[in-house]
């Protein structure tokens, strides 16, 4: 049995049972190869004071990695590691960074 005595353990388990049971709900995507032709038709995320269609400032996200996204009863969640505040240049160190987040579509 694993107790997580840490907000941070806590935070990790809830995560990683929550991509568990999203997960469990999915089909596989395909693989895809060969593809061209794609325009970047809008800025989705990026460092603030950005042109955006979806401002992320409200929610301190100047940038993300390792992202993947699932859709479950009718919504798309968005499942991410290592987030940073604003000002994405402090990394690590900056003040505002995260660990795991999870946002979804309303």
């Amino acid at each position: 049995m694993y107790l997580a005595t840490t907000s941070a353990q806590r935070m990790g388990l809830a995560c990683l049972l929550s991509c568990a049971w999203l997960a469990a709900d999915v089909a596989l995507a395909g693989i895809i190869t060969n593809a061209h032709g794609f325009q970047i038709v809008r800025r989705l995320t990026g460092p603030a004071g950005s042109s955006s269609i979806n401002p992320t400032s409200q929610v301190g996200i100047g940038g993300t990695d390792l992202g993947h996204m699932v859709n479950h009863n009718g919504k798309t969640y968005f499942l991410f590691g290592d987030t940073f505040s604003n000002d994405a240049s402090e990394g690590m160190n900056g003040a505002d960074w995260r660990n795991n987040v999870m946002a979804y579509s309303t």
